[in-house]
């Protein structure tokens, strides 16, 4: 019997299931064992990072650049890079290297740019959330599975779209209450509900 070697153990590790898990508790171990000196940066890590995404706000322009220098360096200490940062203040970008900048932010034009994090739209210029959702195609037969299937691609980790969502859901009841088969067309009444 022989140990694996690095790249075994990585595949290992992030191809399981637990993975998000597991990187979680060691970040937020390590913030715990750093509190003392980054007070402010270990909550954040603990309450707004999920992964390798950070949504997280402050007061001034100089908390936030304190806020992304201390959490570079606290994670740096476990050898993890936390690049791709942006802001909705130029100054707090100008001071993160351009190496670590999200590139797809640009402040020198009219358009707006958007990132993309924890599966939320956010335009920085405007300082403004907002989502990308793909209607129920017409041509698929609206079944009990495709309904689900539509509904779990709601990726709302914010819960900004819940008083929509839970619409969704509460239909989603309703079909499952009715007996109907998984891949069974809904009917005319249920249809209607899922349709508007």
């Amino acid at each position: 019997s022989r140990e694996p070697d690095v790249y075994e153990f990585q595949h290992l590790l992030f191809g399981n299931t637990a993975s998000p898990f597991c990187f979680q508790y060691v970040l937020q171990t390590h913030a715990a064992s750093y509190s003392a000196k980054y007070a402010k940066t270990a909550e954040t890590v603990v309450y707004s990072m999920y992964v390798d995404d950070v949504l997280d706000s402050a007061e001034t322009v100089e908390d936030a650049k304190l806020l992304r220098r201390q959490l570079s360096e606290l994670l740096d200490k476990a050898e993890f890079g936390l690049p791709k940062w942006s802001s909705n203040e130029i100054k707090v970008v100008e001071d993160v290297l351009p190496k670590d900048r999200l590139s797809t932010v640009i402040f020198s034009n009219d358009s707006t740019p958007t990132v993309k994090t924890l599966g939320v739209l956010w335009k920085p210029v405007n300082d403004v959330f907002s989502f990308k959702v793909e209607p129920p195609r017409q041509d698929v037969k609206q079944t009990e599975r495709n309904v689900l299937r539509v509904i779990g691609t709601l990726f709302n980790p914010l819960q900004f779209l819940s008083p929509f969502t839970v619409r969704a859901k509460i239909l989603m009841q309703e079909i499952w209450t009715a007996g109907i088969d998984w891949y069974e067309e809904l009917p005319d009444l249920l249809l209607k509900k899922w349709q508007r």
